[in-house]
């Protein structure tokens, strides 16, 4: 994925409604996003500014960066890759316990060993 990102026109008018509607100032968002001025300037203009100022602007107005970014379908894939493998990830953490209990002991001739898993 490349290191700067913009907006889409959907995004774009997305990020504007949004913005309108907080009530925040453009001194606000800057400082909880900790980009200048001029870089959230092109960012409400759809330019392309650096990822990682993008996603903290989105997080400062409540967005979720993938829905107004303009991402091309191979990246799109590769994020959707990440978000698999961050949710199998999870998952394997939350059962980690039950399965460790269940799956965790070789019972022969009345003796419990645990095993590996």
């Amino acid at each position: 994925m490349s290191r700067s990102i913009r907006a889409s026109k959907q995004g774009t008018k997305k990020v504007n409604k949004a913005f309108n509607l907080s009530g925040k100032t453009k001194e606000y968002i800057t400082g909880a996003s900790g980009c200048s001025r001029p870089t959230f300037d092109k960012f409400l203009g759809g330019k392309n500014i650096d990822k990682q100022k993008f996603i903290a602007i989105c997080e400062a107005l409540k967005l979720k960066w993938t829905d107004i970014a303009e991402i091309e379908s191979s990246d799109r894939i590769q994020l959707q890759g990440k978000v698999i493998n961050e949710l199998v990830e999870e998952i394997r953490e939350s059962i980690e316990d039950s399965l460790e209990k269940e799956c965790g002991t070789m019972r022969v001739l009345d003796m419990s060993r645990p095993i590996e898993l």
